[in-house]
């Protein structure tokens, strides 16, 4: 099952009822929650892999972003063959997981 979330709370609230093989996850997300803020605070009940799609790409940005074991971080726009690298990663059992 695909779900497409615009806000981070949403993504909390639907992650138990949801339970995703994989996160397309955007840094700038709709509400009070960031992308990254949202996967810090989805980790303890989802372990699922997750990959980062941003425009921002600052240090401080880059920092946050990998502190959470992303798969990847994808720039935007992104290319669709790195996106396709990153899923098939992500969506290796013996890949190693956060």
């Amino acid at each position: 099952m695909a779900a497409s979330l615009s806000a981070g709370e949403q993504v909390l609230e639907q992650a138990a009822v949801l339970c995703p093989d994989l996160v397309l996850m955007d840094i700038m997300l709709a509400g009070s929650l960031d992308g990254i803020e949202t996967v810090r605070r989805l980790r303890p009940a989802c372990t699922a892999p997750v990959i980062f799609c941003t425009a921002y790409t600052d240090s401080e940005t880059m920092l946050r972003a990998r502190d959470v074991l992303p798969v990847a971080i994808l720039t935007k726009p992104v290319d669709m063959e790195a996106l396709r690298r990153a899923i098939r990663e992500g969506l290796d059992p013996g890949a190693a997981r956060p």
